[in-house]
């Protein structure tokens, strides 16, 4: 394996352990969504970030975390814990594949990906959502790596042949 390779490769890892742990807790944070009222979750909220709140304030993740549940409705309340459950029950299935170095998972995952970051453009476009273009950013990192691991297990199938 040549050295640009070798790195490339360790990126890939490094960001499926990544997207492991966001699958992860995505997954949570939508069981949570969905099963919890904004009230309870405004508690939790307060509970695990009462030393960001003393140091900082004027944290601009907390304040935007107590506003989004402030409005919270219950609409929104359903349809975000679907789709943040469903983004992460996806991603680990995903997941899972690519560490199978099962090629059909890289191209499932690109496709899959591009979907999601479709919808979520259109969606930041319209309401401005930062969790929601930092959650796209983060897939369209992920989809360049992916691609090039794809490429690079395919041209090392095909020369193993």
């Amino acid at each position: 394996m040549k050295l640009k390779e070798k790195y490339w490769h360790e990126f890939f890892v490094i960001s499926i352990c990544i997207k492991t742990l966001t699958g992860l807790v995505e997954t949570v944070s939508g069981f949570l969504l969905l099963w919890m009222s904004p009230a309870a979750l405004t508690l939790v909220l307060n509970r695990f970030s009462r030393g960001e709140q003393m140091e900082d304030p004027q944290d601009f993740f907390l304040i935007y975390a107590h506003q989004y549940l402030q409005h919270l409705t219950s609409g929104t309340k359903v349809f975000a814990g679907l789709y943040i459950l469903s983004h992460g029950l996806i991603n680990l299935v995903l997941v899972a594949g690519l560490i199978k170095e099962k090629t059909w998972a890289y191209l499932v995952a690109i496709g899959v990906l591009i979907s999601f970051m479709t919808y979520q453009i259109f969606r930041v476009a319209m309401n401005h959502s930062l969790p929601l273009a930092v959650l796209t950013v983060f897939d369209a990192f992920f989809v360049v790596i992916i691609w090039h691991e794809y490429n690079y297990l395919t041209s090392k199938l095909a020369n193993s042949k």
